[in-house]
């Protein structure tokens, strides 16, 4: 608990030079940055939800990184960090935003990976906007289709598998709770996305008063 709260108190402070080093040219630097990142993310839980948007713009580099397996084994394990800890309707909206300007395969990969790691529940609230995502990302033509054969290439076969998984978890999930406008998730505890924090072991961070001592009594 007091690594939780330490973590908590100092990542808005930590995240960006952090994230500053995993652009440093020397190898050591960068993959200490990503696993500081990640350590980091373990300790913060979902405050790290306002830096959802940096975080994932940040690992975008490393998400598919031939080069270096491990890097990219550790930016997918923050992205499963984002998908199992922030409201998924955070990272949708910002991956919808950036599928029509700069999307490319990468962030294709991402989407994936959140997909996959997102709580079933959490998921079935979302399920519209990510099969809004996915035919978007169809109609660019980035997300191959089933019936063509003329890929070749490993990394692209490797993220049709992503692509296929995600849409099967995102299929089962709308099979399995139904339609988001025909039932009540405010009646289904487990549906509701809850904090941590909220729990009354945790931190809660700290109460404010503001007395107006400027009068004087009576």
């Amino acid at each position: 608990l007091g690594a939780r709260v330490l973590i908590r108190e100092h990542f808005a402070r930590v995240v960006h030079a952090a994230i500053a080093e995993l652009s440093d040219w020397k190898h050591e630097c960068r993959a200490m940055a990503l696993l500081l990142l990640r350590n980091m993310m373990v300790y913060a839980e979902e405050h790290c939800t306002q830096h959802t948007e940096l975080l994932l713009t940040a690992l975008h580099a490393f998400i598919c990184d031939d080069t270096n397996q491990a890097l990219a084994h550790i930016a997918q394990q923050c992205c499963a960090l984002i998908a199992s800890n922030v409201y998924p309707l955070i990272w949708v909206h910002f991956l919808a935003d950036i599928a029509q300007h700069e999307y490319d395969e990468h962030w294709l990969t991402m989407l994936c990976l959140l997909v996959s790691h997102c709580p079933p529940k959490r998921l079935h609230l979302v399920s519209a906007h990510i099969i809004n995502l996915m035919e978007l990302l169809s109609n660019l033509q980035l997300v191959p289709k089933e019936h063509n054969n003329n890929n070749g290439n490993d990394s692209k076969q490797s993220q049709h598998v992503l692509v296929a998984k995600a849409v099967h978890k995102v299929r089962n999930v709308m099979q399995k709770y139904g339609d988001i406008d025909n039932c009540n998730v405010n009646h289904d505890g487990d549906a509701d996305f809850v904090f941590s924090s909220m729990s009354d072991s945790e931190y809660d961070g700290f109460h404010l008063e503001i007395f107006d001592e400027t009068t004087s009594a009576a």
